[in-house]
């Protein structure tokens, strides 16, 4: 029922009745996350990692991610 008002909506206006574009802030979200993403940042769960990656590593790759 909503797809059917949705897409008569759009016959009778000619367009989406909203707009899609993104915001500022949404694409800057969108792109901190893809950068994030793209890091060379380990996902480490354990404490004991934790621990041993804040204060036992002398490798900036994390050991090479053993």
């Amino acid at each position: 029922m909503l797809i059917n008002t949705l897409l008569k909506k759009v016959v009778a206006e000619g367009r989406v009745p909203f707009d899609l574009a993104q915001t500022k802030s949404e694409r800057l979200n969108f792109e901190l996350g893809q950068q994030v993403r793209q890091t060379n940042i380990p996902v480490i769960k354990d404490p004991r990692e934790v621990d041993h990656y804040l204060l036992e590593n002398s490798d900036a790759h994390y050991d090479a991610h053993q």
